[in-house]
C-alpha cells in the first residue's frame, strides 16, 4: 500500500474541498431538491411551439424560454414552461426571467415570469417584403432511416426551393412577390441516437447543427433551420412561432413544409369554432389555409397548398392598409380577389365590445394559382373570419376563425355585432355584398334591405345592373341604356332612353323592317300626303294608348 506525501496529500484536500464548496454553491442556486422536483431560476427568449399530429388531428402549443447560445453550434437549451404566472401577458420574443421549479417527470418549469426586456426583432416581425435563407437537414437515426420521400436530397432541394410548386414559388404567389424564400438541404446525416431516444429537441438540434457544420456547413448565414427526421412514436412535426426552428417527422410534402414554416413566419392555425362536427380536428378545421389540416393532393395538382386566408396575410404585412376597407354603416359593398394583389381585398367589420375581441373580416376566393387546391366550398364564396385585426407588434397570439362561407343569395348574421353579410353576386374578379346593421326592411322579399334595393318592390337578390343607371334590371325601363331618370313619354313601358318609338305608345316594340323605328312610327307616317307634307300639313297625328 502506497502512501500519499504530505505536499500531494495538501494538493487533494485542497481539491476536495473547492469541489464540495462548488457543490453547494449548485445547490444553493438550485435551492432545495424534493422527489423529481428542484428550484431553478432560468433567463432567456420566451418562445412558443406548436406540435402538429396531422394523422390524429391533433396540436398542442407550449411555450419555452430558450436560453441564448454562447456559440452558432448550439441553439441553447429551450425549457418548456408548466404553470407560469402572468404567462399570457407576455409577448413572445420577449427577454425573461422564470423563476420556480423544474420537474423532471413532466419535463416543466414553473413559477412567476418576470419581464427583462421586450422584443428585439430577433424573432419574425412584421416585415411586408423581405428574403429568408433556410438550411434543410435531412437526419438519420442509428436505426432507423428516413421515409422515402425524404431521403433524396435532390428531390427536397426541388420540392421546396426550386420547381414551380415548391415551398418558395407558393410563398412568392401567397405574399404577392414581396417574400423570397431560398436555402440548401444538407445530408442525409446519421445521429447518434436511436429512435427510442425520444423527442428531446435540445439533443437532437445540437446534434443536427454539429454534424451540418462538421461536413462544412456555416450555419450562420441561414435564417431559418429545419430538421427532417424519421418517424418517432410520441413526436410529432413542430415549428417556433416567430422563431427560426421546425421539425417534419415521417413523410415529407408540401404541406408539412409550408405549415411549419408557417408557425416561423409568425401564424397559428386556421381554426373553426368548436363545435360535435368538427371534433377532433376544430383547430386546423379552415381548410381555406395551408394552416389548416392536410388535405388530399386535388386531381390535376401536384402539391396540397392554399393561400393564407385573409387575418393571415394581414399578420404578416401581405395585406396593405390600402387594401382593407373598414365597414361601418349598411350598404353594398365590393371585395376583390384574396389572391390578386391590388385594391380591396378584405372587409373588416369592427367587433366593438366583444370580449375576447375581434373583428368579422370578409375575403373573396377563387381556385386560380396555389389556390386551384382549395375546397369546392370556397370556390367564388365570400368567406367570414373571426380575428382580431387591431395593429400588433412582432408576433400573433390567437388562431384565425372561420364561421363562415356565403355564395350568391346566402347570408351569414352575427348576432353579437348584429350585422347580417349577403352576398349579392359575383364575378370573376370580385364579390357584391349587402352588410346591414340592424333590422332590414325588404318589401319584395329578396333578402335585400329596402335601403340598399335597387328594385325594392322586384324581387332580384343579386342586384343585376347593366347600364349602372342605379336602377336593377328587374325594374329598369331601359335595363341595357343608361338612363337614371326613368322617363318614359309615351308610357308604354320603355323608357325613352330605348324606346323605338318614344312618343306612341307600343309596347311590343314591333319593328318589321329592322330599321330602328318601330312599326307605330313609321305607320303614322304613311297616312301623310305626300304633296303636303314640305308643307307641314295633310298629316293625322293620333295617340295610339292602350285599348285604342
Amino acid at each position: 500500500m502506497s502512501r500519499l506525501h504530505g505536499s500531494s496529500w495538501q494538493v487533494l484536500t485542497l481539491w476536495g474541498i473547492v469541489a464540495a464548496l462548488i457543490t453547494v454553491a449548485l445547490a444553493a442556486a438550485e435551492g432545495p431538491r424534493q422527489e423529481g422536483r428542484r428550484s431553478l431560476t432560468v433567463e432567456g427568449r420566451l418562445g412558443v411551439m406548436i406540435y402538429d399530429d396531422f394523422v390524429n388531428n391533433q396540436s398542442r402549443t407550449i411555450y419555452e424560454v430558450r436560453q441564448i447560445a454562447l456559440d452558432k453550434k448550439s441553439e441553447g437549451r429551450a425549457w418548456a414552461l408548466g404553470d407560469v404566472e402572468g404567462l399570457a401577458e407576455v409577448e413572445p420574443g420577449s427577454m425573461v426571467r422564470v423563476t420556480g421549479h423544474y420537474d423532471h417527470t413532466s419535463d416543466r418549469l414553473s413559477g412567476r415570469i418576470q419581464i427583462l426586456s421586450p422584443p428585439d426583432g430577433s424573432l419574425e416581425s412584421h416585415n411586408a417584403t423581405t428574403s429568408y435563407n433556410m438550411i434543410v437537414m435531412l437526419l438519420n437515426y442509428s436505426d432507423v432511416q428516413l421515409d422515402p420521400s425524404c431521403s433524396n436530397p435532390v428531390a427536397i432541394n426541388d420540392k421546396v426551393f426550386i420547381a414551380t410548386d415548391s415551398v418558395a414559388a407558393y410563398i412568392h404567389e401567397n405574399s404577392f412577390h414581396r417574400v423570397s424564400l431560398q436555402g440548401t438541404v444538407a445530408g442525409p446525416f446519421t445521429l447518434n441516437l436511436s429512435q427510442s431516444s425520444g423527442c428531446n429537441e435540445n439533443v437532437i438540434v445540437n446534434k443536427a447543427n454539429k454534424a451540418a457544420t462538421n461536413a462544412g456547413y456555416n450555419l450562420s448565414q441561414y435564417t431559418h433551420k429545419y430538421y427532417v427526421l424519421p418517424t418517432t412514436p410520441g413526436c410529432s412535426n413542430q415549428g417556433n412561432v416567430c422563431g427560426p426552428l421546425a421539425w417534419a417527422r415521417g413523410a415529407c410534402d408540401h404541406h408539412v413544409f409550408a405549415h411549419e414554416w408557417g408557425h416561423n413566419l409568425g401564424l397559428r392555425h386556421a381554426a373553426v369554432p368548436e363545435n360535435p362536427s368538427c371534433n377532433p380536428y376544430c383547430d386546423y378545421g379552415d381548410f381555406s389555409s395551408t394552416m389548416g389540416n392536410y388535405i388530399a393532393i386535388p386531381p390535376g395538382s401536384s402539391s396540397n397548398l392554399r393561400h393564407f386566408n385573409a387575418p393571415q396575410k394581414f399578420e404578416l404585412d401581405w395585406l396593405p392598409p390600402a387594401a382593407i376597407q373598414t365597414v361601418t354603416a349598411s350598404g353594398i359593398y365590393a371585395v376583390n380577389l384574396l389572391e390578386q394583389d391590388g385594391e380591396i381585398q378584405a372587409l373588416v367589420i369592427p367587433g366593438a365590445n366583444q370580449v375576447p375581441y375581434r373583428d368579422l373580416v370578409l375575403s373573396y376566393r377563387r381556385q386560380i394559382g396555389f389556390d386551384v387546391n382549395l375546397p369546392a366550398q370556397f370556390e367564388m364564396t365570400t368567406s367570414i373570419h373571426q380575428y382580431d385585426m387591431r395593429p400588433t407588434t412582432l408576433c400573433p397570439i390567437a388562431s384565425t376563425y372561420l364561421y363562415g362561407v356565403v355564395g350568391d343569395g346566402q347570408s351569414y348574421t352575427d348576432t353579437n355585432l348584429g350585422v347580417t353579410i349577403l352576398q349579392l353576386s359575383h364575378s370573376s374578379v370580385s364579390a357584391t355584398l349587402q352588410i346591414q346593421f340592424g333590422p332590414c326592411t325588404d318589401s319584395d322579399g329578396d333578402g335585400v334591405c329596402n335601403a340598399n334595393d335597387n328594385c325594392p318592390t322586384d324581387a332580384n337578390t343579386n342586384q343585376l345592373n347593366s347600364d349602372s343607371d342605379g336602377f336593377g334590371d328587374a325594374c329598369d325601363n331601359c335595363p341595357t341604356v343608361a338612363n337614371a331618370n326613368q322617363a318614359d313619354l309615351d308610357g308604354d313601358g320603355f323608357g325613352n332612353a330605348c324606346d323605338n318609338c318614344f312618343d306612341h305608345w307600343n309596347p311590343d316594340q314591333t319593328d318589321t323592317d329592322q330599321d330602328g323605328q318601330g312599326d307605330a312610327c313609321e305607320g303614322l307616317f304613311e297616312q301623310c300626303d305626300p304633296y303636303c307634307q314640305d308643307e307641314g300639313f295633310g298629316c293625322t297625328f293620333s295617340y295610339f294608348g292602350p285599348g285604342d
